[in-house]
C-alpha cells in the first residue's frame, strides 16, 4: 500500500531544496557547533564505565556482547553490547590517553542521527519540512550532554537507528521487497541492542502511521518483532543483575513530579544549566515559564491536527523510563530526552500552517541561529568536569550544586577548595552522596588526615556519616595522625563485606599514606583470601603494638 499523501502544502514546492546539499550543510553546521569535543575530557561516569572496565580495556568481545554494560565493576540490568562494542573499537584505535577520539566518534553517531529522522520524516513530511524537523533536532541545546558525554553514546545509537527503522517500515509499505524487510530485522535488533527503548518499534511503527491518518501493515511490523526476539533472547543469555537504590537510599528526597516539570521546561528553552543543578533543586521561575510554554505549544499542536497528538504520545513514551532512573539515583538527565525529541520536531513541523510555510522556514532559520547561541553556551560548560558542575552551582547555588562541585574539585585534585565547598553544602543539606566520600579521599590523598577529621565532624547527623566510604576515610584520617588504637578499634568494629570497590579504594589511600600496616588491616578484614596476606596478622600486631608506645592511644 502507498505511503499515503505528503503534507508538504500544495503551491509550496518552489520551497523545496536539493536534500542531500541541504543535509550536507546542516551536518557542517552541527559538526563546527560541537568541534570543540575533540578537547573535551572524561566525564563522570566515563571513569567507571571506560577507564575501569575490564570488558573495554581488554576487548572481551564475547563478555560485550553477553555481558551487563558495567561489566564486572558492579551489577547493572542494563543489556548495551553495540554500545560497549563501540567502546572496544574506540579503544583498539585510540587507547585511552587521549578522549578526543572518543568523542569524534560520539558526535559521528550524532550526525548519522540527524541523517535517519531527515530521511525518516521525507516520506511523512516532504523534503523541505523534514530538513526543518531535522534541524530542529540537531541543534537543540538539551543534546549537548547527550553528544559530549560518552556514557550517553547509548542515546544517539538507539536513536539512529530506531529512525532509520521507523524509515524502512514506510518504504516497505511503499514497495514491498524481501531486503527492506532484513533491514528491518537488522536495524530493529541494533536499536534494542544500543539501548532498552529499542524494544518500544512497535509501539512507535503504530503511532507513526496513525499520526499521519494510515494503516499498519502486519508484515513489517512481524520483522520489527523478529529483529526484537532476538535481541531478547540474546539478553535472556546475558548476565543481569537488578541495580540497587543508589542515592534515594541515603535519604534524599524523590519527587516524582520534579522530573516532568524539568523535561517540559527544557524542551521549549533549554537554560544552560546541567542536569547537576535540577536534580533535588528548588523550581526556578524560569522552568515553570518555559514548561507552561511547551505545555501550551502542545496543547495547540494537537488542537490543531489531533492525529500528531501520536507522536507527542511517542515522545512521552520513549521519555517516560526517566522516572525509574530518577527514583533509583535522584537525577534527571538531560539526555533522555534525545529521542522524544525528535518526534516533538517532527510533530511541530507537521501542525504548521500550510499557507504559512514560507513563513515558518524563516522563522526556522532564525531559531536556528537562536539555537546555535544556546549551544554554546552550554558547549562553553563542556570543557571540564569542574567548569561544568561550577557553572551549575554558580547559577544555582544549593546543597546538591555545592555537593556535587565539591566532588569534582575532589577528583580534580583540588582537596582544600573541595572542602571549603563541602562545608557550605553540609549546612544545606540534602548533600550528594559521592561527594560525603571523594572529599575526604582527596583531603587524604593531599597529606592532610586533621583536615579530613575536622571535616567528617560536620557529617554527624546528616546520612552520610554512616556512608562506607566515610567510615573508611575516618579510619584511615585517625591512623595517619598517630591515632592508631581508635583506628584500629573502628575497623575491627566493622560488621558485614566490604561494598564492591570499596576494598580496592582502601587499599589505595593506604598505599598513598605510605602505611603498610593500615594496608594490613584492610587485607585481613575483608579476608583477602591469600594466606601470604592473611599471614601478616603478627606483623600488623606487632606494628601497631610499637606504634601504640609512640603514641597516647592504646592498640585494642
Amino acid at each position: 500500500m502507498g505511503v499515503g499523501p505528503s503534507v508538504t502544502p500544495p503551491g509550496t514546492e518552489g520551497l523545496r531544496v536539493p536534500m542531500i546539499p541541504a543535509v550536507a550543510g546542516l551536518l557542517v553546521a552541527v559538526a563546527g557547533a560541537y568541534a570543540a569535543c575533540t578537547a573535551a575530557p572524561y566525564f563522570w561516569d566515563d571513569f567507571v564505565l571506560i577507564l575501569d572496565n575490564r570488558v573495554i580495556l581488554e576487548e572481551r568481545v564475547g563478555e560485550a556482547i553477553l555481558g551487563n554494560l558495567w561489566g564486572d565493576i558492579l551489577p547493572s540490568p542494563y543489556h548495551r553490547p553495540l554500545v560497549v562494542l563501540t567502546f572496544c573499537l574506540d579503544h583498539r584505535l585510540w587507547g585511552i590517553g587521549s578522549p578526543g577520539p572518543w568523542h569524534l566518534h560520539s558526535l559521528l553517531w550524532h550526525l548519522l542521527t540527524i541523517v535517519a529522522v531527515a530521511w525518516c520524516a521525507t516520506p511523512r513530511l516532504g523534503p523541505s519540512r523534514a530538513l526543518v524537523a531535522s534541524a530542529i533536532f540537531a541543534l537543540h541545546p538539551i543534546h549537548s550532554e547527550a553528544v559530549m558525554w560518552l556514557s550517553a553514546r547509548n542515546d544517539l545509537m538507539c536513536m539512529a537507528f530506531l529512525a532509520t527503522t521507523l524509515g524502512l517500515l514506510d518504504r516497505h509499505a511503499d514497495a514491498p521487497r524481501v531486503r527492506t524487510l532484513v533491514a528491518i530485522v537488522l536495524t530493529a535488533l541494533a536499536a534494542c541492542m544500543s539501548k532498552e527503548l529499542g524494544y518500544a518499534l512497535p509501539l512507535l511503527w503504530v503511532a507513526w502511521r496513525r499520526a499521519f491518518g494510515l494503516s499498519v501493515p502486519l508484515r513489517p511490523l512481524g520483522a520489527v518483532l523478529a529483529g526484537l526476539a532476538v535481541g531478547g533472547l540474546l539478553r535472556a543469555q546475558a548476565d543481569l543483575q537488578s541495580m540497587p537504590i543508589v542515592e534515594s537510599a541515603a535519604g534524599m528526597p524523590v519527587p516524582m513530579w520534579r522530573p516532568p516539570l524539568a523535561a517540559l521546561g527544557w524542551v521549549s528553552w533549554p537554560w544552560p544549566l546541567t542536569s547537576a543543578s535540577v536534580a533535588l533543586t528548588a523550581v526556578t521561575t524560569g522552568e515553570i515559564v518555559s514548561a507552561i510554554v511547551t505545555v501550551g505549544g502542545l496543547a495547540v499542536l494537537v488542537a490543531r491536527r489531533p492525529s500528531l497528538g501520536w507522536l507527542v504520545a511517542s515522545a512521552a513514551l520513549l521519555w517516560s523510563p526517566t522516572l525509574l532512573v530518577y527514583h533509583y539515583t535522584g537525577l534527571i538527565g538531560e539526555r533522555y530526552l534525545y529521542a522524544p525529541l525528535a518526534f516533538l520536531a517532527i510533530a511541530v513541523v507537521a501542525a504548521w500552517p500550510d499557507r504559512r510555510a514560507t513563513h515558518g522556514l524563516a522563522l526556522a532559520a532564525v531559531a536556528g541561529l537562536l539555537a546555535l547561541g544556546a549551544l554554546g553556551v552550554r558547549l562553553a560548560d563542556w570543557r571540564s568536569p569542574v567548569a561544568l558542575v561550577e557553572s551549575a552551582a554558580l547559577r544555582v547555588p544549593n546543597s546538591y550544586t555545592l555537593s556535587w562541585y565539591a566532588a569534582e574539585l575532589a577528583r580534580a585534585g583540588d582537596a582544600s577548595k573541595a572542602a571549603d565547598v563541602l562545608e557550605r553544602a553540609v549546612r544545606m543539606r540534602p548533600l550528594r552522596p559521592t561527594a560525603c566520600t571523594q572529599v575526604p579521599e582527596a583531603l587524604l590523598r593531599a597529606g592532610e588526615p586533621d583536615a579530613t577529621l575536622q571535616l567528617l565532624k560536620r557529617f554527624r547527623g546528616t546520612p552520610c556519616e554512616e556512608m562506607p566510604g566515610v567510615r573508611l576515610s575516618r579510619i584511615h584520617a585517625l591512623w595517619a595522625v598517630g591515632r592508631v588504637g581508635e583506628a584500629w578499634g573502628a575497623l575491627m568494629r566493622w560488621r558485614g563485606p566490604a561494598p564492591r570497590g570499596v576494598a580496592p579504594l582502601n587499599m589505595a589511600l593506604c598505599m598513598n599514606l605510605h602505611d603498610l600496616d593500615c594496608a594490613a588491616a584492610v587485607l585481613v578484614q575483608w579476608e583477602a583470601g591469600a594466606a601470604d596476606l592473611l599471614s601478616s596478622v603478627e606483623d600488623l600486631r606487632a606494628a601497631t603494638a610499637s606504634r601504640s608506645a609512640r603514641g597516647p592511644a592504646a592498640t585494642p
